[in-house]
């Protein structure tokens, strides 16, 4: 199966993104690096704290202000592993283990996130996202959401 089908069925389970702008994702999908405001947007979105009527730079804005250990970013860098997992795991509102709740950051973060299966175990937390990655990491942590929000 090429990897486009396997992202399009990625995206076909991210029912809270549906009404997304379709070219928007193509372009994201697309990307070698993903950058942190796309990323924003996506989170944002797709945790219900934002509509799909935000735009980029406000998303960047809102996960900035919402105090949850970024320092000011610009909407084009690249984004690592490490600070989607920070953002996923805020925006969500899921807790992770002893060592992320009492020291936090985008390196216990990651850690979590691995552990939630939603990156492979042989990547790390600096590591830079394709646009790919980040869709499948949100896609994961949103389906963990919707179970532990089921029960």
């Amino acid at each position: 199966m090429s990897v486009k089908v396997l992202l399009w069925l990625f995206l076909g389970a991210l029912w809270p993104l549906a009404a997304q702008n379709n070219a928007l994702i193509d372009v994201f999908l697309q990307k070698e690096a993903a950058d942190f405001g796309t990323a924003a947007y996506l989170v944002v979105v797709g945790a219900n704290i934002a509509n799909e009527t935000i735009t980029i730079e406000q998303a960047k804005k809102l996960v900035l202000e919402k105090n949850w250990g970024f320092t000011e970013k610009d909407s084009q860098e690249p984004l690592r592993a490490g600070e989607l997992s920070l953002m996923l795991l805020n925006a969500l509102e899921l807790r992770g283990g002893l060592l992320y709740s009492l020291f936090g950051g985008p390196w216990y973060a990651f850690k979590e996130a691995t552990y939630r299966g939603w990156f492979p175990s042989h990547y790390s937390a600096f590591r830079i996202l394709k646009g790919w990655e980040v869709i499948q990491a949100l896609s994961a942590a949103l389906e963990q959401r919707s179970v532990r929000d089921a029960n």
